[in-house]
């Protein structure tokens, strides 16, 4: 019986914008075990992929024998434990009334474990995105949850930088507060006994404006000043991290990656083009006549995607993703970046990501449905 609570609880996630699909191994239905007791587990089933008032989902969980009260204060403790989404942070209209949904694995319940993580809960996590969820995580649709931006100083002034492609411009018009927290996929690492080869900061995820709150209020982050986060964004770059900001205009979030513990590099790393799999506007170009073959370049790409060959070094456009980390430290000026002919503008916003990735999934006559039947009170 547990079993199929758990397997029910799988496609109930999955049937959020980013899907939780089968490993055909059980490693996803190992993670929901370790995390969700079968009472929370029947709980998040009766919740949709957008918020809700506690009343609507206490009338579907009858069999349970809860009052609204003790509902309430159950869907509080599973929002603290990291399981859902969920409290007066979602509301933006209704006064205080608090509203919960289910969350999704990534962003999401992953990263809600940040600092409480184990290593006997690590273990599904890894073992899932390297054979699984690395796929989902990304896509070759054009619609990755996140995409990489160039560091400021790898673009010269002759590049036409948009502004959603410009940290400094994104971080000028980001809504305030500014959080910074630590990494959660450092954390897997280190329980898994492979620290980060790049750095030993942890905080080097920054959130803004609401879900900056969010993460605050539950105890995920700490707020930074706009010239805090500036100062960082100068530390990632000379640790040789790349930035990752949600796929929109205006992002959400901001990850500063390795290619060693990042969940989405290291999947991205196992296709054998990872370049097809992630938004990215630019490529690195080396000058072969300039360049000196020190292979700084070499150490400083995540990707694997610079080496040097006949004392000259070499891209990978197959692997390069464009970051510009070999670009800013390249002492003979021979590597640049190069904006592809065909880019990609990101949607404007987070809930404009999601509907576009569930327009993609599932077209968007049927999205549309969904949120038809949500307006009247049905379970999505």
């Amino acid at each position: 019986m547990n079993e199929d609570l758990y397997v029910r609880l799988r496609e109930h996630i999955d049937r959020m914008p980013i899907a939780l699909p089968e490993s055909g191994k059980g490693y996803e239905i190992d993670i929901l075990r370790k995390l969700y007791t079968p009472e929370d587990a029947e709980i998040v089933l009766a919740l949709s992929a957008l918020p809700e008032k506690v009343d609507r989902i206490h009338r579907r969980l009858p069999h349970l024998g809860m009052s609204k009260d003790e509902l309430e204060k159950k869907l509080d403790d599973m929002v603290r434990r990291g399981l859902i989404m969920g409290g007066a942070l979602l509301d933006k209209k209704l006064k205080g009334k608090k509203l919960y949904s289910k969350a999704q694995m990534a962003i999401g319940f992953f990263e809600f474990q940040v600092n409480r993580l184990t290593r006997d809960v690590v273990a599904p996590f890894d073992r899932y995105n390297k054979s699984t969820f690395y796929r989902e995580i990304n896509r070759s649709d054009g619609l990755s949850q996140m995409r990489t931006i160039p560091i400021e100083r790898s673009v010269t002034g002759e590049s036409a930088v948009l502004p959603y492609e410009d940290i400094r411009s994104i971080l000028g018009k980001a809504p305030e507060p500014v959080s910074i927290m630590n990494c959660v996929c450092r954390q897997e690492g280190e329980l898994m006994g492979k620290p980060c080869g790049k750095t030993g900061a942890e905080e080097t995820c920054m959130t803004f404006g609401n879900a900056a709150v969010y993460f605050m209020e539950n105890g995920h982050g700490r707020r930074i000043s706009k010239d805090e986060a500036r100062a960082l964004l100068d530390s990632f770059e000379e640790k040789g991290l790349i930035l990752q900001p949600e796929n929109a205009r205006s992002p959400g979030f901001l990850c500063a990656c390795c290619g060693c513990c990042c969940g989405v590099l290291t999947g991205l790393k196992q296709f054998e083009k990872p370049a097809e799999y992630f938004n990215s506007s630019y490529f690195a170009k080396v000058d072969r006549e300039n360049c000196s073959g020190c292979g700084t370049c070499v150490t400083r790409c995540n990707m694997e995607a610079v080496e040097v060959v006949d004392k000259k070094a070499r891209v990978d456009l197959d692997r390069c993703i464009g970051c510009g980390l070999c670009v800013s430290t390249c002492q003979t000026g021979s590597m640049s970046l190069v904006r592809k002919e065909k880019t990609f503008t990101p949607p404007k916003d987070t809930d404009q990501l999601y509907m576009k990735i569930m327009a993609k999934r599932y077209g968007i006559g049927n999205t549309l449905v969904s949120v038809g039947k949500y307006l009247f009170g049905a379970k999505v």
